[in-house]
């Protein structure tokens, strides 16, 4: 749609800024869409049944000079389980694997549609509030499009952890995704546009500014899927190239965990501010055009307490980093839980249970480089249902701390953001890391780059 309705000269962007953030509109509003997602680019039809084939050579038995090859196609096959339930549809085949699927433009277009004829490799698709049906083929789903979802989500509490989720599904498009590396907010920019109508709250690089206390806690997902150190940090680097900052989850392109607020929801729906002042601050690659658009740079102020070179203020010899049954990675003093640490990056170039040691003794050899800054803090245990939220939020007895992991920039009294810890979610008697922070930690403005 864009290419046919939105002026693509890059040289004067202008009207490809301004338009962008009606994409969602447009979309939201629409009666049906029609996505061709078996084409790989505007130019190409989608009526051709392409995806895979097998190819079988043939000759006459009659006319031995008569050879062809046919190809067979699996229009209506399905790969069923031992239970003989549908266990990969070709649903799911025609919108993970095509190009369709792989734009980061089409998200906005996939997210908004209330209803949607989808053309794929093997068949058409039907999708709307609830339900999806493949040629005639009735499936339940789980889909709530973005336009019924903002209208019953309520409060803004529920409207930021709804944030959350959009920002997940966005993080799964790589740089590849885009024709210019600088398209990755402005492709968002429909949603933002719809979200700040009812929170009238400042945006920021993809995060709100009234919620960042907890917006700026997201963290990856498995382990496997972090890059080495070097890379990443080399990554970061490269991120300043296109505009954005270290502390927000977009440009990072692993599999995220941004709905920080289901990984532990009796604890992230009750965090308490522990910053004296937060603010962040973008500036538009177009001033007065979308609001919501590409960035030139960005920044965050954060006054908070600070903990810095931590071996010297706890005792090298009583630290330990370990890893739990469940995956989980540990700071650990005295025995004591301090805080669950997810790092963006892994030490070791492959990472599995046979380098773990390795990998802690790493971590614990390079803590010294690494600044902790406290953001929040927050009551856990199953003894929330005792409390109401004021209740909770007011009482200061076992309180535990969560912020974030720096690095330093190339940028003197600059900092990469590189991490995030959190209370340990296991032994809830422990995580004395608040008490730390308030008897050792220093309370100093940081700027996160």
């Amino acid at each position: 749609m864009d290419a046919l309705c939105i002026l693509q000269d890059k040289e004067d962007s202008s009207d490809w800024d301004e338009q962008c953030k009606d994409v969602t509109t447009i979309y939201s509003n629409a009666y049906v869409t029609i996505s061709a997602a078996s084409s790989t680019s505007c130019t190409e039809g989608f009526l051709a049944q392409r995806g895979p084939r097998l190819r079988l050579p043939f000759s006459s038995a009659r006319r031995k000079w008569a050879t062809e090859c046919f190809d067979l196609q699996f229009k209506w096959a399905t790969r069923l389980n031992n239970s003989g339930h549908d266990f990969i549809s070709a649903s799911f085949d025609d919108r993970e694997t095509c190009r369709w699927r792989h734009r980061g433009w089409t998200y906005q277009e996939s997210e908004s549609s209330t209803r949607e004829f989808l053309f794929g490799n093997s068949r058409v698709y039907y999708r709307c509030r609830g339900m999806q049906t493949a040629m005639g083929a009735f499936q339940p789903i789980y889909h709530s499009p973005f336009r019924h979802s903002i209208r019953e989500t309520g409060d803004s509490e529920n409207l930021y952890n709804e944030w959350s989720n959009l920002l997940v599904g966005h993080c799964r498009y790589g740089r590849n995704s885009f024709t210019h590396a600088t398209d990755v907010l402005p492709a968002i920019s429909g949603f933002a546009a719809e979200y700040h109508k009812h929170l009238a709250d400042e945006y920021h690089a993809g995060l709100w500014a009234r919620d960042l206390h907890r917006a700026l806690l997201w963290f990856t997902g498995s382990p496997w899927d972090l890059p080495e150190r070097s890379a990443f940090l080399s990554g970061l680097r490269q991120l300043q190239t296109s505009y954005l900052p270290s502390w927000t989850p977009l440009g990072r392109h692993f599999p995220l965990v941004g709905n920080y607020h289901n990984y532990h929801p009796h604890l992230f729906n009750h965090i308490q501010s522990e910053v004296e002042a937060l603010h962040a601050e973008t500036i538009l690659c177009h001033p007065g055009g979308n609001p919501f658009g590409a960035i030139r740079d960005g920044w965050l102020q954060v006054t908070c307490n600070v903990l810095q070179h931590m071996q010297s203020l706890l005792r090298r010899e009583d630290l330990e980093v370990a890893w739990s049954t469940t995956d989980r990675m540990h700071l650990m003093y005295r025995n004591a839980l301090l805080f669950e640490l997810k790092l963006d990056f892994a030490f070791s170039q492959r990472f599995g249970f046979s380098i773990r040691d390795e990998e802690c003794e790493l971590i614990l050899r390079n803590m010294g480089s690494f600044t902790w800054l406290l953001l929040g803090s927050c009551r856990q245990g199953q003894e929330w249902g005792q409390f109401s939220r004021e209740e909770a939020n007011t009482r200061t007895q076992d309180r535990k701390s969560l912020g974030l992991i720096l690095y330093p920039s190339p940028v003197p009294d600059k900092f990469y953001r590189v991490g995030a810890f959190y209370p340990p979610s296991e032994g809830t008697q422990f995580g004395a890391g608040l008490r730390l922070f308030r008897e050792m930690g220093e309370r100093r403005e940081v700027v996160i780059i």
